[in-house]
Protein backbone atom coordinates (compact mmCIF):
# COMPACT_ATOMS: atom_id res chain seq x y z
CA UNK A 1 0.00 0.00 0.00
CA UNK A 2 3.31 2.01 0.74
CA UNK A 3 4.06 2.15 -2.57
CA UNK A 4 0.50 3.18 -4.20
CA UNK A 5 0.59 6.28 -2.44
CA UNK A 6 4.18 7.19 -3.11
CA UNK A 7 3.57 6.01 -6.80
CA UNK A 8 0.00 8.24 -7.16
CA UNK A 9 2.23 11.17 -5.58
CA UNK A 10 5.45 10.88 -7.06
CA UNK A 11 5.18 12.88 -10.57
CA UNK A 12 5.52 16.08 -8.27
CA UNK A 13 8.58 15.36 -6.48
CA UNK A 14 10.62 13.26 -4.85
CA UNK A 15 8.89 10.98 -2.00
CA UNK A 16 10.71 11.05 0.98
CA UNK A 17 8.10 8.82 3.07
CA UNK A 18 4.95 7.70 2.01
CA UNK A 19 2.65 5.84 4.69
CA UNK A 20 -0.99 5.29 5.49
CA UNK A 21 -3.25 4.64 8.14
CA UNK A 22 -4.07 1.83 9.49
CA UNK A 23 -6.57 0.38 12.15
CA UNK A 24 -5.34 -2.80 14.76
CA UNK A 25 -7.15 -4.52 12.16
CA UNK A 26 -4.77 -3.53 9.31
CA UNK A 27 -7.78 -1.64 7.34
CA UNK A 28 -7.21 1.53 5.94
CA UNK A 29 -8.45 4.48 8.24
CA UNK A 30 -8.63 6.96 5.72
CA UNK A 31 -5.49 9.37 5.36
CA UNK A 32 -2.11 9.29 4.56
CA UNK A 33 1.11 10.65 5.32
CA UNK A 34 3.43 11.51 2.20
CA UNK A 35 6.73 13.64 3.01
CA UNK A 36 8.51 15.15 -0.09
CA UNK A 37 11.86 16.35 -0.42
CA UNK A 38 11.26 20.07 -0.78
CA UNK A 39 8.48 22.78 0.16
CA UNK A 40 7.89 23.08 -3.49
CA UNK A 41 7.20 19.60 -4.60
CA UNK A 42 4.38 19.33 -1.76
CA UNK A 43 3.12 22.88 -2.80
CA UNK A 44 3.11 21.28 -6.98
CA UNK A 45 0.81 17.98 -5.33
CA UNK A 46 -1.35 20.50 -3.20
CA UNK A 47 -2.22 22.84 -6.52
CA UNK A 48 -2.57 19.81 -8.80
CA UNK A 49 -4.20 17.19 -6.86
CA UNK A 50 -6.43 19.23 -4.04
CA UNK A 51 -9.36 19.92 -6.66
CA UNK A 52 -12.11 17.82 -5.52
CA UNK A 53 -12.40 15.80 -8.41
CA UNK A 54 -9.29 13.82 -7.63
CA UNK A 55 -9.52 9.93 -5.98
CA UNK A 56 -7.04 7.38 -4.59
CA UNK A 57 -8.87 3.72 -4.24
CA UNK A 58 -12.83 5.30 -4.69
CA UNK A 59 -12.18 8.01 -2.42
CA UNK A 60 -11.95 11.81 -2.56
CA UNK A 61 -8.20 13.21 -1.99
CA UNK A 62 -7.97 15.92 0.47
CA UNK A 63 -4.68 16.81 0.77
CA UNK A 64 -3.51 19.61 3.96
CA UNK A 65 -0.04 20.51 4.90
CA UNK A 66 0.89 18.67 8.34
CA UNK A 67 1.26 20.71 11.26
CA UNK A 68 4.49 21.75 12.54
CA UNK A 69 6.09 19.89 15.54
CA UNK A 70 5.84 21.56 18.81
CA UNK A 71 8.69 19.81 20.06
CA UNK A 72 11.60 22.34 20.70
CA UNK A 73 14.81 21.41 19.34
CA UNK A 74 17.35 19.47 21.72
CA UNK A 75 20.12 21.58 22.75
CA UNK A 76 23.63 21.11 21.38
CA UNK A 77 25.33 18.03 22.33
CA UNK A 78 28.66 16.18 21.25
CA UNK A 79 26.34 13.37 19.47
CA UNK A 80 24.15 14.08 16.01
CA UNK A 81 20.94 12.35 14.99
CA UNK A 82 20.70 11.81 11.30
CA UNK A 83 17.15 11.24 9.85
CA UNK A 84 15.84 9.07 6.37
CA UNK A 85 19.42 8.61 5.34
CA UNK A 86 19.35 5.89 2.94
CA UNK A 87 23.23 5.29 2.12
CA UNK A 88 25.66 3.71 3.89
CA UNK A 89 28.11 4.30 6.37
CA UNK A 90 31.07 4.45 3.63
CA UNK A 91 28.80 6.97 1.85
CA UNK A 92 28.11 8.50 5.43
CA UNK A 93 32.13 8.85 6.39
CA UNK A 94 32.62 10.19 2.86
CA UNK A 95 30.46 12.89 3.42
CA UNK A 96 31.78 13.48 6.62
CA UNK A 97 35.62 13.41 5.62
CA UNK A 98 36.50 17.29 6.88
CA UNK A 99 35.82 16.50 9.96
CA UNK A 100 36.88 12.74 9.77
CA UNK A 101 39.33 13.73 12.77
CA UNK A 102 36.43 14.82 15.44
CA UNK A 103 34.20 11.67 14.27
CA UNK A 104 34.49 9.06 17.34
CA UNK A 105 31.52 7.29 16.29
CA UNK A 106 28.81 6.53 13.55
CA UNK A 107 25.98 3.60 14.27
CA UNK A 108 23.65 3.20 11.57
CA UNK A 109 19.90 1.72 12.36
CA UNK A 110 17.71 -0.32 10.55
CA UNK A 111 15.30 2.55 9.83
CA UNK A 112 17.72 4.77 7.92
CA UNK A 113 18.86 6.94 11.11
CA UNK A 114 20.85 7.07 12.97
CA UNK A 115 23.58 8.37 14.89
CA UNK A 116 26.62 10.27 14.81
CA UNK A 117 29.27 11.05 17.96
CA UNK A 118 31.83 13.61 17.92
CA UNK A 119 34.55 14.45 20.05
CA UNK A 120 32.86 17.62 21.89
CA UNK A 121 29.85 19.95 21.70
CA UNK A 122 31.61 22.34 19.32
CA UNK A 123 32.67 19.66 16.61
CA UNK A 124 29.44 18.31 16.52
CA UNK A 125 28.27 21.83 16.05
CA UNK A 126 30.37 22.81 13.32
CA UNK A 127 29.79 19.64 11.34
CA UNK A 128 25.83 19.83 11.44
CA UNK A 129 26.54 24.02 11.04
CA UNK A 130 28.34 22.82 7.75
CA UNK A 131 26.09 19.55 6.51
CA UNK A 132 22.73 19.98 7.69
CA UNK A 133 20.36 19.62 4.29
CA UNK A 134 23.08 19.71 2.27
CA UNK A 135 23.80 16.35 -0.54
CA UNK A 136 26.11 14.11 0.17
CA UNK A 137 28.57 12.95 -2.51
CA UNK A 138 26.32 10.18 -3.43
CA UNK A 139 22.97 12.29 -3.98
CA UNK A 140 21.18 12.04 -0.48
CA UNK A 141 20.42 15.17 1.57
CA UNK A 142 21.79 14.70 4.68
CA UNK A 143 19.17 15.85 7.64
CA UNK A 144 20.95 16.29 10.88
CA UNK A 145 19.47 17.35 14.78
CA UNK A 146 21.24 17.53 17.80
CA UNK A 147 20.37 14.20 19.42
CA UNK A 148 19.15 14.70 23.05
CA UNK A 149 21.01 12.51 25.07
CA UNK A 150 19.84 9.53 27.52
CA UNK A 151 18.35 10.36 30.89
CA UNK A 152 21.37 8.80 33.27
CA UNK A 153 20.40 5.90 35.42
CA UNK A 154 20.80 5.76 39.16
CA UNK A 155 22.15 2.52 39.40
CA UNK A 156 22.01 2.52 43.20
CA UNK A 157 18.39 2.75 42.71
CA UNK A 158 16.51 -0.23 43.00
CA UNK A 159 12.63 0.96 42.45
CA UNK A 160 12.25 0.35 46.37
Amino acid sequence: MRTRSGSFFSPYGTILRASIAKDSEGRNRGFAHVDFESVEQAQAAMQALNNGTTSIGGRYVNLDYAAKATKAPAPPSKTLYFLRYPGDEGDLRAALSEHEGSVVAVRLLNNQNGFIEFKNIDDATAAKEALDRTQTPDGHTLNLLFSTPRPTRNTNDRGS
